[in-house]
C-alpha cells in the first residue's frame, strides 16, 4: 500500500519532541527574550533545513520507507526540542514556553503512536493519529510564533 506524500509531509512538519515539560534552562540565568529569540532561531533553522533536506532526498516509495522518513523526522524534532529545552526563558514568558513545550511533547507522543500504527499497517489509525498530532503542532506553533520565535512554528 502506498502511503500519502501528505501523511508523511504532515509527519516532518512536526516541531518538537520534548522528553519533559517544563520552562526549560536547567538553573541557567534567564535570558532576555530577545536572547531566547536569538538562540532558538539558529536551533529551529537548522532544525528545519536537515528536515527539508530528508524530504526532498527521501519520498516514500513504499510503507517501509515512510517508516524510516517518520523515524528519522522525529529523531530531528527530538534534538532540536532538547535543544530547545536547555534554553532559559524569561520569567515573563516561561509559562508560554513550557506550554509550547508540553504542546510539542504531545505532538510528538501522538506521532510515535502514529509510527507504530503505521508499523503495524494500521493506516487508518495513522492517519488519525498524525491529524491529532498535526493539530498540537500547531497549537504550539501558535505560542512559539507569537513569541517572535518564527523560525520554531510549523508555518
Amino acid at each position: 500500500m502506498r502511503i500519502s506524500v501528505g501523511l508523511l509531509f504532515t509527519a516532518f512538519a512536526l516541531s518538537g519532541a520534548a522528553t519533559g515539560c517544563g520552562g526549560g534552562g536547567g538553573g541557567a540565568k534567564p535570558l532576555t527574550k530577545d536572547a531566547l529569540v536569538a538562540q532558538a532561531t539558529p536551533i529551529c533553522r537548522s532544525a528545519n533545513k536537515q528536515a527539508n533536506k530528508l524530504r526532498v532526498r527521501e519520498q516514500p516509495k513504499n510503507r517501509q520507507q515512510a517508516i524510516h522518513n517518520l523515524a528519522s523526522a522525529l529523531t530531528l524534532d527530538r534534538r532540536m526540542v532538547n535543544e530547545l529545552r536547555q534554553l532559559a526563558p524569561p520569567s515573563q514568558i516561561r509559562s508560554k514556553w513550557a506550554n509550547y513545550l508540553r504542546l510539542q511533547q504531545q505532538a510528538i507522543t501522538t506521532a510515535r503512536q502514529g509510527l507504530r500504527e503505521l508499523r503495524n499497517g494500521q493506516i487508518d489509525s495513522f492517519r488519525s493519529s498524525m491529524k491529532a498530532s498535526g493539530e498540537l503542532d500547531g497549537r504550539a506553533g501558535d505560542i512559539v510564533y507569537a513569541l517572535g520565535i518564527h523560525s520554531c512554528a510549523p508555518y
